[in-house]
């Protein structure tokens, strides 16, 4: 028969405690490893949140005049395509005409026309409508283009209908 020592150690059931130990600090070492990355993670999307919030507003200011300007001239130009007699003026009158392209010339937005790499910045309907007015206002100077020289161009079919 084999005498069992009560005080004697058991070092199986030691290194088992040892092993649970040392298994458990380091899930808590790795679960706050993870914590501060996801808290890194977290506070560098909020800088860059802040950064596109802030390079957004200085867009905005910057092109502001820009916007301002080809709205009054695009609304001046839609009151005076809209009288009773511009057709007939249009059709009848290539002065009428000269004058209205010469128009469309004032619709220019160069400030906004060298932002367009950055209109991603903006939010999405507004630099998707600032993009959109750039394309329509390229497309009316052809069209005035067409209506002052009879010169067509095949291009300004196909850009109206895309629209």
């Amino acid at each position: 028969m084999i005498d069992i020592c009560p005080l004697a150690a058991n070092w199986g059931t030691v290194a088992e405690w040892l092993t649970a130990i040392v298994a458990t600090i380091t899930g808590v070492a790795v679960w706050r490893l993870g914590s501060k990355a996801n808290n890194i993670a977290t506070s560098a999307q909020d800088v860059a949140d802040k950064e596109r919030q802030r390079d957004a507003r200085v867009i905005r200011l910057h092109i502001s005049s820009d916007v301002a300007h080809g709205l009054s001239v695009a609304i001046e130009i839609q009151r005076e395509l809209t009288t009773p007699v511009t057709d007939a003026l249009f059709v009848s009158d290539p002065d009428y005409r000269r004058r209205l392209a010469g128009r469309t010339g004032e619709l220019n937005m160069p400030t906004v026309e060298k932002m367009v790499p950055r209109l991603h910045v903006l939010a999405n309907p507004e630099g998707d409508a600032l993009a959109r007015a750039i394309g329509t206002q390229r497309t009316f100077g052809r069209a005035a283009h067409f209506a002052i020289t009879g010169e067509s161009d095949d291009r300004l079919g196909e850009s109206y209908q895309k629209l």
